[in-house]
């Protein structure tokens, strides 16, 4: 192949990576809780995959979307109780179970005429757990995709984070006594017998924090030996004066 043709050839696939990276990019947010899973998906749709969407919403292929469209859509969407996204998420590699208790699935900007403007979807899943995750350690996988933009994850309150995987550019900060760890999703590995396994997703492994580790821990510490030195104090001058 020729320098000319390399050239052009490196030039197209640009333009395609390029083209798919802009017209459509998802977040996954995870809230965990003691004993349920909150997990929002986002999906930002441009240009042509926006177009194409709002073609799929137009039921009746008049050229306009309407509300009735939009839930008609959600619906059959939804028809089979949302077991797709039991696909999304594991706990203990399965051995945690999962139930779906709710899906609620919101459109921004999806009503009107057809066309290419930006286009925003959030779907939210409630899981139920039938086991917690306050005691122990437990490892939570989340299905990753190369065009999920974000990946967060906030632990429960007094849980610590052990370690992760799965994710680039990650950032660990501490909000209302969560932590919370985002990043891009990005790929893990693992061995099966001697083959080397690589797929997409994120994973956390997660662990109670130790007494010590507490916040309230410090203070009750300090409040304890006060009150010991008190009475130590008083046991003394009550000795005294016998």
């Amino acid at each position: 192949m020729s320098t000319k043709n390399i050239l052009l050839f490196l030039i197209i696939c640009c333009c395609l990576t390029a083209t798919v990276s802009a017209e459509v990019s998802f977040t996954n947010y995870i809230e965990l809780y003691d004993d349920k899973i909150i997990f929002t998906v986002g999906e930002t749709y441009t240009s042509e995959d926006a177009l194409a969407f709002r073609e799929n919403l137009d039921a009746d292929n008049d050229g306009n979307i309407n509300v009735s469209e939009i839930e008609l859509f959600k619906e059959h969407y939804l028809s089979n109780g949302g077991e797709q996204f039991l696909e999304y998420i594991a706990v203990d590699d399965g051995s945690v179970g999962l139930s779906i208790e709710s899906i609620e699935m919101e459109f921004n900007d999806a009503a009107g005429s057809l066309d290419g403007s930006d286009l925003n979807v959030a779907t939210k899943i409630l899981y139920l757990l039938n086991s917690t995750l306050s005691s122990g350690e437990h490892k939570i996988w989340v299905l990753g995709e190369y065009r999920i933009e974000e990946v967060r994850f906030v632990l429960p309150a007094g849980v610590g984070l052990v370690t992760y995987d799965g994710l680039e550019n990650a950032t660990l900060t501490k909000q209302d006594n969560k932590i919370l760890l985002k990043g891009e999703s990005g790929v893990t590995s693992y061995m099966i017998g001697d083959v080397q396994r690589i797929e997409s997703a994120s994973i956390v492994w997660i662990k109670e924090e130790p007494f010590y580790e507490h916040r309230l821990f410090l203070p009750l510490l300090i409040l304890v030996e006060v009150m010991l030195g008190a009475t130590a104090l008083y046991i003394i001058r009550h000795n005294k004066n016998k």
